[in-house]
């Protein structure tokens, strides 16, 4: 979520100046009782007077819990948390924890599993997970432990200025809807906006960009259409230590099908995915994955912000509400609250258009593009996990989660949002919430499935996600469109330096054999 620093009155104390970025949040105590703390980290952001108020009225069930919220730097908050899970155990109680799950399987995290067939004191004591849609609580191993709950369905989406496409006619001179462009006929249109005197994409390239945010979203989308037809390679097969007759032989892999990689069914062999990148039959160096690159080449650097590459998220967005940049890739929820957005930055309005990621095309003789459609960076998100310490601090964790990811809570949070102005992330994943009126009909745009389903998105920016990877990514990826530099030799060194060295350093982190690739139908953990 985006931080948006809080002005600090300049008549304030120092001390109570660190209050405020370390806030507590009073609640009555009973007599004489002993306290208990929890403390929530993370980029609360413009959401900080809602946590403030959820932990409130939290506290008038727990009289004898005090809940702190400790303010983090979102563009450096991986970094911080896998700072803290490597030296020790964190002050902190509950984090969002998508970007530490080399963690998952070092007893860093509690298992929510243990938890979610209890009764909620919060429901009238119904079972915790019959009040979520089933995606809210996702298997993080193949061991079926659960180190993440999520509250809400997010989608991605393209934004354009309808003034600006009108003015210059984009859609005409295309000769197509925008809903109906591939990725050609957005070059096409981005050529038609730069000759108007139009930035064409107001898009960021710095570290958070490329990893996290917009840029990163485009290698995760196009990776999973090019390569979506090649899933059926990293699928446990009989033998392997992971395979399952009863749902696999009940299982056949469609790729036009695009939710057929989320099935039971489905069970992937992450193993068999390193070898297959350790010995280069897949990754970036894949003739598809040049093609990927080529296409994006076509986009970046030519129709971006100049000097892109140390232009943050929230610069980049600024260009296209000052009407400099015809496009922007967001969250819906950025759609939702476009009109405080117009309020806050004091911009002149306009109408916004939305469409999806436009399809890539192949650009190279003999490589196809695995699919014709593209799928989404959204999802489930939320992404809340609670590290251990003990197991009363955990019962306490869970405790509050409860009151949160319950009817009750998620109710109290919208309507807490919508008297904040703010637009939610997306849709509630508990079930009997409704959205606040002022944003029904703000996020009716299909989910067309999860990229990230595609196991082989694993080598879309480094290696599973491996530190060391994602850094190696980042600065390749800045100096090839920052600078210039020769497709192929980028792609290789992707493969490379980014994703093949940084196998190793995966299977430590999930405590497998540093051999395990080499016979990936045995338990790696063995």
């Amino acid at each position: 979520m985006k931080r948006r620093l809080a002005r600090i009155l300049k008549t304030l104390s120092v001390a109570l100046a660190v209050c405020f970025l370390f806030s507590l949040i009073g609640c009555t105590y009973q007599s004489g009782a002993s306290k208990s703390t929890l403390v929530l980290a993370w980029d609360f952001g413009v959401e900080k007077p809602v946590w403030e108020h959820i932990a409130e009225e939290y506290c008038k069930q727990r009289e004898n819990v005090e809940i702190k919220l400790d303010q983090k730097e979102g563009s450096t908050y991986n970094t911080w948390l896998s700072n803290q899970l490597t030296v020790g155990t964190p002050t902190a109680d509950i984090v969002i924890n998508n970007g530490a799950a080399s963690f998952f399987n070092k007893g860093k995290f509690v298992d929510f599993s243990q938890y979610l067939n209890r009764p909620n004191p919060y429901a009238e004591n119904a079972v915790w997970k019959t009040l979520m849609e089933k995606v809210a609580y996702p298997e993080s191993t193949t061991e079926g432990q659960i180190y993440s709950l999520n509250t809400e369905q997010v989608v991605t989406a393209w934004f354009y200025n309808q003034e600006i496409f009108e003015e210059l006619g984009v859609e005409q001179a295309v000769g197509k809807s925008v809903s109906e462009w591939n990725w050609d006929d957005l070059i096409a249109a981005c050529e038609i906006l730069q000759q108007g005197g139009v930035i064409p994409l107001a898009i960021g390239g710095d570290y958070a960009s490329f990893w996290s945010w917009q840029f990163g979203w485009l290698y995760r989308v196009y990776t999973d259409q090019y390569f979506r037809d090649m899933e059926e390679l990293v699928v446990a097969q009989p033998g392997d230590y992971l395979y399952d007759e009863e749902l696999q032989t009940s299982w056949f892999f469609d790729k036009e099908d695009k939710f057929n990689d989320t099935e039971d069914g489905y069970i992937v062999n992450k193993i068999r995915l390193a070898k297959l990148v350790e010995d280069g039959e897949i990754g970036p160096a894949h003739p598809k994955f040049q093609d990927m690159i080529k296409n994006l080449s076509r986009l970046v650097p030519a129709f971006v912000p100049p000097n892109f590459t140390s232009l943050k998220p929230d610069d980049a967005v600024k260009y296209f509400l000052r009407g400099e940049a015809a496009i922007y890739i967001d969250l819906m929820s950025f759609y939702a609250g476009i009109e405080r957005t117009f309020e806050d930055t004091g911009v002149e309005k306009f109408e916004v258009g939305v469409f999806q990621y436009p399809p890539m095309v192949s650009h190279t003789q003999g490589v196809d593009v695995g699919v014709d459609y593209t799928r989404d960076t959204g999802g489930a998100s939320g992404n809340y996990g609670v590290i251990y310490k003990n197991k009363k601090q955990s019962d306490l964790a869970m405790d509050f989660l409860m009151f949160l990811i319950s009817p009750r809570g998620q109710t109290l949070y919208l309507e807490t949002m919508a008297r904040e102005n703010i637009a939610p992330q997306g849709i509630s994943l508990v079930k009997d919430v409704t959205m606040p009126e002022q944003w029904v009909g703000k996020y009716d745009i299909e989910f067309s499935g999860s990229a990230d389903s595609n196991p082989l998105a694993a080598f879309s920016r480094g290696f599973m996600d491996e530190p060391e990877g994602v850094r190696e990514y980042v600065e390749l990826s800045q100096a090839y469109y920052g600078s210039g530099g020769d497709l192929v030799k980028y792609c290789n060194d992707l493969q490379e330096r980014a994703c093949k060295n940084s196998i190793p350093y995966w299977l430590r982190s999930m405590q497998y054999r540093t051999d395990a690739t080499q016979n990936p139908a045995l338990d790696p953990a063995r």
